[in-house]
């Protein structure tokens, strides 16, 4: 399937949150109409600390590449067991372990943050800056996640190992994505650019997924994420914004039907580029008008952004099919 018609016709640059009530309905059929009003004014203020940081880093090296790294999709990527002990108990420990040798081969525990390991400093991969550990997703928001998100999914779970690589600058982070996972083995299966899509509260990211040898060869889906240190820092700025979003959903969606899962669709739907709610909706049409065919529910597609000058968004222009992953 190509996406190229997806992003021309559906994605802009911003957006509002009318436009969450409209994947509101599409999603659910709940009218929502001017019931998240009320949201837009601290996504705007959060939208408002991320874009003075990208203008700031627009005209510093590297960051145009960020832009025109390629989209990779699988709409089909699952663990290969859907037992949750198995997925979490047993895979998840060994894959966050596998992971972090990758990226260095000492760790020290933050000393404010105890939860969270680092690099012992000249002990990481020379494509490495910086890096967090943060464990294994703890066991209750996992249960909660496959409950509200993957309909008791557990193989849909594929951010319980993680990792974060922060960088300094534009261009050390694309080399470090672009160069230094394939070379340290790590394996992307999917790749979302939120540097050329931005999530309606304005944050921007590299988030992936990635495959991970398991000691009995299974290959277990990990997240990784990469990003600036000036956007991380803008993170913790825009965070009180994020907080009255958050605070004020649960009385937004009470009486509504299936409460829980109406607020941890609109939350994921705040932390999710345009890009992705394009491509959600345009399965979802697909699949309402007719039974899709194995070579287009089991592919791997890849956007690429067109060049652009700085001063302009990116455009997308073209997107090509590559060979299909099998699900487990």
């Amino acid at each position: 399937m190509y996406l190229r018609s997806i992003a021309r016709k559906h994605v802009k640059g911003e957006v509002s949150a009318a436009d969450i009530e409209k994947d509101v309905k599409r999603k659910f059929g709940i009218d929502l109409t001017g019931e998240l009003a009320e949201l837009q004014e601290p996504m705007d203020k959060s939208k408002a600390i991320y874009d003075r940081v990208r203008e700031r880093l627009r005209t510093t090296d590297g960051f145009q590449e960020l832009l025109e790294v390629p989209e990779i999709r699988n709409a089909d990527l699952t663990q290969a067991s859907d037992k949750f002990d198995t997925v979490y108990l047993k895979q998840a420990p060994k894959a966050q372990q596998k992971l972090t040798s990758l990226i260095a081969s000492e760790w020290q525990v933050d000393p404010k943050e105890k939860t969270v390991r680092h690099p012992v400093p000249g002990k990481q991969e020379p494509w490495v800056e910086s890096a967090d550990d943060p464990g294994v997703k703890g066991e209750p928001r996992s249960r909660e996640k496959m409950k509200n998100d993957y309909n008791n999914h557990a193989n849909k779970l594929k951010d319980l190992a993680r990792s974060t690589l922060r960088y300094k600058g534009c261009r050390r982070m694309h080399y470090g994505l672009t160069k230094g996972l394939p070379g340290a083995g790590i394996k992307v299966l999917t790749l979302k650019n939120k540097y050329a899509f931005p999530t309606p509260m304005g944050y921007s990211d590299f988030n992936l997924c990635v495959g991970i040898k398991l000691d009995d060869q299974v290959e277990y889906v990990a997240e990784m994420q990469l990003n600036l240190d000036e956007m991380i820092e803008a993170k913790r700025d825009a965070h009180t914004h994020y907080e009255v979003v958050r605070k004020r959903l649960p009385e937004l969606c009470k009486g509504k039907v299936d409460p829980e899962k109406l607020e941890a669709f609109i939350i994921g739907r705040l932390n999710s580029s345009a890009l992705d709610a394009a491509v959600a909706a345009r399965f979802r049409r697909k699949r309402t008008a007719s039974s899709c065919t194995p070579t287009c529910s089991h592919s791997i597609s890849t956007l690429k952004p067109k060049p652009v000058a700085r001063s302009t968004s990116p455009a997308w222009t073209r997107c090509r099919q590559v060979s299909t992953r099998s699900t487990p």
